[in-house]
């Protein structure tokens, strides 16, 4: 039996309400066509169509701005190039199956990846760890790239086995956390160079409720290009809904709930570890949501949201209708 749909209006209030209870408030974004240049170059020579590289290079662009705003541009920049490179693995993944079969078995015996892009990933995220992150820290942004490489291949090789029954909710959850690749962009948010004490760990609490919030919020906010203007069937939110019996609108509502309490105990939590890592971690979740309403491909401006806009009057709050064309992003997005 078909799922019934959810209503614009429906949507657009769920929505609003979650923006609004976040505490949603525009970041700025600087322009900065050089540092897309350089990302761009990265992407080039890959061996897969430049068109497609340049829209995929633009997306690691806008992440390194949105998410990580106040990071050095040099640690920017690498994040900018393994989102690059991620999100054309992810994309693309199906043009070179045999390198994701062939990836272990490389790695374990010394020998490069059989794709360019794979290579290029690997080659990147050992530099961030090394470079940036402690061993730790470092551990786990190179075991999320491997993860994300046998999750691409599951989803290309066995992807109707990994359809959400009601008896799979667990391992769908489970599964996503090794396709998303969440774990590393958590980890990116604590360079050693950022914080206070770099020998003390406290950072690390944030980690599984920010990989849950990444998730969450890319499935509730990616659900009107996905479900309502597309006929996505096998998403999140529908899943969630088959899962549990309910409707897709109570599974909006059930996402929508679950969002605001992971802001709620992520700024909790930050603000007990000292007021650097709350400005970061406020800065990552208002530039994640952003991110979802300012680049073209989520379709959100169609609902003419209305949210705090601190950046064009500092002292005034300014309510926001839609105002997306203030900001050249030509970007594919996730």
């Amino acid at each position: 039996m078909a799922m019934a749909s959810v209503a614009f209006p429906t949507y657009k209030e769920v929505l609003q309400d979650f923006v609004t209870q976040a505490g949603f408030q525009l970041p700025p974004h600087p322009a900065d066509p050089g540092f897309e240049k350089e990302v761009i170059d990265a992407c080039m020579g890959q061996d897969l169509p430049t068109e497609k590289a340049i829209v995929l290079a633009k997306v690691g662009a806008a992440t390194a701005k949105w998410f990580y705003p106040s990071h050095p541009r040099e640690l920017q920049l690498e994040i900018a190039k393994f989102t690059a490179f991620a999100t054309i693995i992810d994309d693309l993944g199906c043009l070179f199956p045999d390198a994701l079969r062939t990836y272990r078995e490389r790695l374990i015996s010394g020998q490069p990846m059989d794709a360019k892009i794979m290579q290029a990933l690997m080659v990147n995220s050992q530099y961030l760890s090394q470079t940036f992150f402690d061993t730790w820290d470092g551990d786990m942004i190179v075991k999320g790239v491997l993860e994300f490489f046998s999750a691409n291949r599951a989803e290309i090789e066995r992807s109707h086995q990994l359809k959400k029954t009601e008896g799979s909710s667990s391992f769908t959850t489970y599964f996503r956390l090794k396709s998303g690749v969440t774990e590393p962009y958590a980890y990116f948010l604590f360079p050693v160079s950022e914080r206070t004490n770099p020998g003390d760990f406290a950072h690390r609490s944030l980690v599984p409720d920010l990989m849950a919030f990444m998730n969450e919020v890319n499935d509730l906010m990616s659900f009107y290009k996905e479900s309502m203007v597309g006929d996505e069937r096998d998403n999140a939110i529908h899943m969630h809904a088959c899962a549990t019996g309910e409707g897709l609108t109570q599974a909006l509502l059930d996402y929508r709930a679950s969002c605001l309490e992971l802001i709620r105990r992520l700024r909790a939590t930050a603000a007990e570890l000292g007021p650097d890592v709350q400005r970061k971690v406020d800065e990552f979740l208002n530039g994640y949501m952003a991110f979802h309403l300012m680049v073209p491909r989520y379709r959100l401006s169609e609902l003419s949201l209305s949210y705090a806009n601190p950046v064009s009057v500092p002292k005034k709050r300014v309510e926001t209708k839609g105002t997306f064309a203030l900001y050249s992003l030509a970007y594919a997005g996730f």
